[in-house]
């Protein structure tokens, strides 16, 4: 990781291209931009050679998505095959490094509590469509293998399964004890009333009360209270709607391939 200096700090890819479809991909996206702001310093494009460019085009794509504008830019001209930031790119990185210097001199100040006030900050602040957005650890480690089965536990020890590539492994950086914000639709989720908490095949199964019940002609959303703080929704209709009660017991069961992971930078 970059320690604000100019300096990268220990795991942190090298400027070597090679490097990066190997090691690049598990990097949050400004530490992405960051290391792209110190290759392409002297040079202004940062050339990648051709057994990386697929990767490397990728996180370009990546990048420019999520912020929604062009931070950075695939060049193949004067001979030339690599990425070029943006001008906005590079303003970007010098605010992010001020940032960081400012965040250093904080953690100075206030020490380790403050860290994890801001990480806590970082998590909340994040919004999503899905209704269903679970703080939870990886459990399992990657087989490495095409289509992977990720085990993460929810608090009180609840436990989901997530299908994802093993590309998307290596670009969140999975591995035991990482922590990751799980995203389930609630137009993903079924609703049984009834007790059986129990994972089975690639269904996701978690039990609680039915706490809260909007209705809305044959919809319904429903709020099920999970324990531990937790809370899951339920977008159901038909027959089922007009069912649920407050206080019901109810199952609420989701399959693996469609719980999305995210990570805080």
């Amino acid at each position: 990781m970059w320690d604000g200096n100019g300096n990268d700090a220990p795991g942190f890819p090298s400027q070597d291209p090679a490097d990066w479809s190997s090691r690049t991909a598990a990097l949050a996206c400004h530490e992405r931009l960051v290391w792209l702001f110190r290759a392409t310093s002297a040079t202004d494009v940062m050339v990648v050679q051709a057994g990386s460019r697929d990767a490397a085009r990728r996180a370009v794509h990546e990048l420019n998505n999520l912020s929604g504008e062009a931070l950075a830019e695939w060049t193949e001209s004067t001979g030339v095959t690599g990425i070029r930031l943006t001008p906005r790119g590079r303003r970007l990185c010098v605010a992010l490094l001020t940032l960081r210097v400012e965040h250093e001199r904080l953690l100075n100040r206030f020490g380790e509590a403050f860290a994890d006030d801001i990480r806590l900050l970082d998590r909340v602040a994040v919004r999503t469509s899905a209704r269903n957005q679970f703080l939870a650890r990886v459990v399992s480690r990657p087989k490495g293998t095409l289509r992977e089965e990720i085990l993460l536990e929810l608090a009180g020890r609840r436990f989901i399964k997530v299908a994802i590539t093993h590309e998307s492994v290596l670009a969140l950086g999975l591995k035991p004890g990482l922590e990751v914000v799980a995203l389930v639709k609630a137009s993903s989720v079924d609703l049984c009333f009834g007790g059986g908490g129990r994972i089975g095949g690639d269904q996701n199964r978690l039990t609680g009360s039915i706490a809260h019940v909007v209705s809305a002609g044959n919809t319904a959303e429903v709020a099920v209270d999970l324990g531990s703080g937790l809370t899951g929704i339920a977008l159901i209709e038909g027959p089922a709607a007009a069912r649920a009660k407050v206080g019901q017991r109810a199952t609420l069961s989701f399959p693996s391939d469609c719980v999305i992971i995210g990570r805080v930078a």
